[in-house]
């Protein structure tokens, strides 16, 4: 730890007090944006960062307001508009895992430019399995695709969207 990242986490241990539930070693509590101190921007508390915005979107996940992406993919007539609904999905999680704004994503750009490394898609890929089945290597989401390319493959590994590529391939 240098000595800037030793000062700003002794900074952020002190603006804590005695008060918060804080973590054992640096004081940090968790991240939430309203909250937040400048020095959560260095890239060293980019861990508490991730956690605050997990916690935060799985107690959203309990209120179920947003459409799951297995539903959006059993609702589909199309496979265009499977991908189109899997894409806004995959980018919106890909956006939280990464701590990247959403309008700061391109589809034509791959995952790789957004910072993706292999621990975070392990988590992608454990995210995949769990919402829509898909069973994808983590080589597959690093390889050097657009999002657009990867989304569209992975919509067709789908059992959620089996159906919509056999009718295709029939027409």
């Amino acid at each position: 730890m240098s000595k800037r990242q030793f000062l700003a986490a002794l900074k952020v241990a002190m603006a804590q007090g005695k008060d918060v539930s804080a973590q054992v070693i640096t004081g940090l509590r968790t991240y939430s944006p309203d909250r937040a101190l400048p020095e959560y921007d260095v890239n060293t508390f980019s861990m508490f960062r991730r956690t605050g915005e997990a916690s935060k979107q799985s107690a959203g996940d309990e209120v179920g307001t947003a459409t799951r992406p297995r539903d959006a993919l059993r609702q589909a007539s199309t496979p265009e508009e499977a991908t189109a609904a899997f894409c806004a999905a995959f980018v919106e999680k890909m956006s939280s895992l990464l701590m990247v704004a959403l309008e700061n994503i391109d589809f034509s750009k791959s995952i790789n430019e957004y910072g993706m490394d292999s621990l975070v898609a392990v988590e992608m890929r454990n995210w995949l399995f769990k919402e829509v089945d898909i069973t994808v290597p983590i080589l597959e989401l690093l390889a050097n695709q657009s999002l657009t390319h990867l989304t569209r493959k992975l919509v067709e590994k789908s059992k959620l969207t089996a159906a919509l590529f056999v009718k295709e391939a029939e027409k």
